[in-house]
């Protein structure tokens, strides 16, 4: 029997699978926006943070000799890239006194190379989280369908009436039982796997993905910032571009805001969130050249926490990453904290746990 005219829109509702590839291509933009940062640190005149760098091999270190702000936490690789590179790199920071930070993703982390740190004589201290997602929800143009047979060609899995004809379809049969499938609209929100009452409304609704752990962010990134209940509470106020604001916030305006002006002037963008007329809560970004943006160097004043500010923030940093062409965005946290439950709260999703090997 002929199905009701509707539009069958595909909806992808997570991030790409992580290979190989993928992979590579979030390490690259994590390397090239760190770079990028310490690089604008090290042109301010006279080089008062006292960056060197050296290559070992063809392993590039970069060594801050001096306890300005946070920026001993750049000491160490840009990324270890043979074995043999260990030992004179780790002596180079052990004979100047200075701490080394290698972190390594388990597609790094090798037993040969985790065993090199330890002969050097570093330990492993911690882990990291790095997690990534679709700038967008990807919702293909629609088509219609007259006949839910006539989609079973297609790779996503057939669409029937009779379980037992898309039996051997690889994405399984959906069976002609609606309490099974989503009778109940409650199904989209407890079962991401389940479509939803009216697959035109997931489509329709940017925020009817946003707050789905494994969703993607919306189907139209400008619905972040034309429509401010899709980026927060109504007490979360606006998000915009201010990198002064950002620097000043960061650093409560002390002597060291001309530093973090500056490692943020190359290839970073910096956001500001406003609740209650003031100042609240900052973000940054940095447009990879390989299409992944890396969303980074984020925190919200203490009376100001709880309010949704970096949720917004994290939703307007996404939303511009998808106009500077970006599919990807990849941020890092620790390990079960706030910063990677907002993560996960806006559609990003874990992609691996790094290593944090140190003195």
């Amino acid at each position: 029997m002929a199905a009701d005219r509707r539009t069958m829109p595909r909806v992808v509702v997570g991030p790409p699978i992580l290979t190989d590839a993928v992979a590579q291509r979030l390490s690259q933009a994590l390397r090239a926006g760190a770079e990028q940062r310490l690089a604008g640190v090290a042109a301010l005149p006279g080089n008062p943070a006292r960056i060197e760098s050296r290559a070992f091999g063809l392993t590039v270190c970069d060594l801050i000799d001096s306890d300005i702000a946070h920026y001993h936490y750049f000491n160490g690789p840009r990324q270890v890239a043979a074995l043999d590179d260990v030992g004179p790199m780790a002596e180079w920071f052990r004979a100047r006194e200075r701490p080394i930070y290698v972190r390594l993703s388990p597609l790094e982390a090798t037993e040969p190379l985790l065993r090199a740190l330890a002969d050097a004589g570093l330990r492993q201290t911690g882990f990291l989280s790095t997690l990534y997602g679709l700038t967008t929800s990807h919702v293909a143009q629609p088509a219609v369908v007259e006949d839910p047979r006539a989609v079973a060609n297609d790779n996503q899995g057939a669409v029937a009436e009779d379980p037992r004809a898309v039996a051997n379809e690889d994405q399984g049969a959906v069976a002609n039982d609606q309490r099974a499938f989503a009778g109940d609209p409650r199904a989209f929100a407890n079962d991401p796997r389940a479509l939803a009452n009216d697959p035109q409304q997931v489509a329709n609704d940017p925020r009817a993905l946003a707050t789905e752990d494994h969703g993607a962010v919306a189907e139209d990134p400008r619905a972040f910032a034309d429509d401010p209940q899709a980026v927060a509470n109504e007490d979360q106020g606006a998000v915009a571009e201010d990198p002064h604001a950002f620097a000043e916030l960061w650093t409560a305006g002390d002597d060291t805001q001309p530093f973090i002006e500056a490692e943020f002037s190359r290839g970073w963008r910096c956001f500001v969130a406003r609740a209650d007329g003031v100042a609240a809560a900052y973000g940054a970004l940095f447009i990879a050249g390989n299409g992944v943006g890396v969303c980074a160097a984020a925190a919200t004043l203490p009376p100001f926490r709880g309010r949704g500010l970096q949720t917004a923030l994290l939703r307007a940093r996404i939303a511009a990453a998808a106009h500077a062409g970006c599919d990807l965005v990849v941020a890092q946290a620790t390990p079960g904290s706030t910063s990677q439950r907002n993560m996960q709260r806006v559609g990003l999703a874990l992609a691996y746990t790094s290593v944090i090997w140190t003195w």
